[in-house]
């Protein structure tokens, strides 16, 4: 399972081990030994003395440990499958709200966050007429003026003052 986020030597070291050495190399990446890491894992530090790529492994560890971004980035990447299994095993909280937001997540991340509709009109130079669509209120109508007043768009009108979305105007 090579990442792009780790260097050629590690993904190399890496090649061929099984989702349980990579979850000890994250882990004896941050504890102090390989049987405590082992014990964080759920197998005995015998097991993992055993394991015929034992060197590979504890070169991956030392490579890991020396860069300490590349170290973080291989932690966080065999922490994703159990991030990924947490959200979705809040789709099946009993809280309504929890399954509520454990699904917006789910649906942000897979398919992206809805589109928010803005509107925003005015000349922005000579030749050229802005109308972008903004739903952002008061603090947009302040930077509106702010600009116009610095000369880069015409004053809005007064009836362009009151903020609205595209969907209304439809």
């Amino acid at each position: 399972m090579a990442d792009q986020g780790l260097s050629i030597k590690v993904n190399d070291l890496l090649a061929d081990t099984t989702p349980e050495q990579r979850e000890w190399v994250a882990a004896r990446v941050v504890l102090r030994s390989d049987a405590e890491a082992a014990r964080k894992i759920g197998v005995r530090a015998e097991t993992v003395c055993r394991w015929p790529n034992k060197r590979r492994l504890d070169d991956a560890v030392a490579q890991l440990t020396m860069d300490a971004c590349l170290g973080a980035r291989f932690i966080l990447a065999q922490s994703l499958l159990e991030a990924a299994r947490v959200k979705i095993a809040g789709l099946q909280s009993k809280n309504e709200q929890v399954q509520q937001g454990a699904a917006t997540e789910i649906l942000d991340r897979g398919i992206g966050k809805v589109g928010q509709p803005i509107q925003l009109s005015g000349n922005v130079n000579t030749t050229t007429q802005a109308d972008v669509n903004i739903d952002a209120g008061a603090e947009l109508a302040e930077f509106i003026r702010a600009m116009a007043d610095a000369g880069y768009i015409s004053a809005p009108k007064p009836e362009d003052d009151q903020v609205h979305t595209a969907q209304a105007d439809a």
